[in-house]
């Protein structure tokens, strides 16, 4: 197996930073920061359902960890941030806050200088170091987690091992060459002295008709989920992160945050935003796309474990659209409307 080139992850960002700008603008979610970065795009519901729960799902995971360390100061280091503006909205949310955004070197001083010349972070008081944005609460550090000495500098960057801290891979370490993620998962899980979180999305299903399709629409673009095959159910994401010294981790399918912590009313309005019609493509595509939780300690997470064990699955089962998507739509039957996602996914077909 061969190394993705960067260029071609980098493109992933791009897309997939349209997709949340869709998303935005139907309603489904506030950023205001999204139009920084992104032109006005269209696409099919589905994948503003996908883009409403990754965001919401990690909104309230990196919530219920701020809220353990409410007066403290706490730090968020986004993996492969590429054009997210998560930390941007930390930073907008909360005042004990310190974020650390990393990405190939091109790709942050292509995002650093859309910031800069947007003229509205001046509040910052960040400096240009090397076509990098650096402030006392926000850092652009340069990264590529192929390189496993890049890794292991972290704390040259001014990652502080004593402090609270989360960290994030929107889908980051799924091209790593999985020797190497695996170490870096590893690294994260001791780097902290304090407690620690890492929120990850990953993929499962690579044996069902859609998980072999939609892996083989990446390859042929050229951004191979090296994770894909090894690690492929919700049960081999656990076992790796508690192999790699986690304390405890939760894994679950993208519906669940629909499922099961979304209340009625919001479930409500988000099907109504759209005259939501599209509840069977977007189960498939978010029962194929995984959120992890890892933690350490769990005794000191508390807030985090009771809002994203998956001991909640099932509650609600036996309900029907718009109130429930089944969990298995996508495996049983394994069946998927290639029309339907070959347009959904169009930016990425080569």
């Amino acid at each position: 197996m061969t190394a993705n080139k960067p260029d071609d992850v980098i493109n992933t960002s791009h897309g997939v930073s349209n997709f949340k700008r869709c998303a935005v603008d139907r309603g489904y979610y506030k950023d205001d920061f999204i139009k920084l970065f992104t032109s006005p795009y269209q696409s099919l519901q589905a994948i503003d359902m996908w883009a409403y729960l990754r965001i919401t799902t990690l909104r309230k995971l990196v919530h219920e960890f701020m809220e353990t360390f409410k007066g403290e100061k706490v730090q968020f280091v986004d993996l492969g941030s590429g054009l997210s503006t998560f930390s941007l909205y930390l930073l907008h949310t909360y005042e004990n806050v310190v974020c650390f955004d990393m990405d190939f070197i091109h790709h942050m001083r292509h995002k650093a200088k859309l910031i800069h010349n947007s003229n509205q972070f001046s509040h910052l008081n960040y400096q240009l170091v090397d076509g990098l944005l650096v402030s006392d609460t926000y850092k652009m550090v340069h990264m590529d987690f192929e390189n496993l000495e890049e890794v292991y500098k972290l704390e040259q960057h001014g990652i502080s091992r004593d402090l609270p801290t989360f960290f994030l891979s929107e889908f980051c370490l799924t091209y790593v060459e999985n020797d190497k993620s695996d170490k870096v998962i590893e690294f994260l899980g001791g780097f902290s002295n304090r407690p620690s979180a890492y929120a990850f999305l990953d993929y499962v299903g690579s044996w069902t008709k859609f998980g072999k399709w939609y892996s083989d629409l990446f390859d042929k673009f050229g951004a191979e989920f090296k994770s894909f095959r090894k690690y492929d159910t919700v049960e081999k994401h656990v076992q790796r992160h508690k192999e790699l010294g986690w304390d405890y981790t939760m894994v679950n399918q993208m519906t669940f945050t629909y499922n099961e912590i979304l209340t009625d009313e919001e479930r409500r309005r988000v099907v109504n935003l759209d005259n939501f019609k599209d509840f069977y493509e977007a189960g498939v595509y978010c029962n194929h796309t995984v959120i992890g939780a890892a933690v350490k300690p769990k005794e000191e997470l508390s807030r985090l474990v009771d809002l994203y064990d998956s001991a909640k699955m099932g509650q609600h089962r036996g309900k029907k659209y718009p109130d429930f998507i089944p969990y298995d739509h996508g495996f049983d039957p394994d069946e998927f409307d290639v029309d339907y996602f070959t347009k959904m996914l169009q930016i990425f077909v080569r």
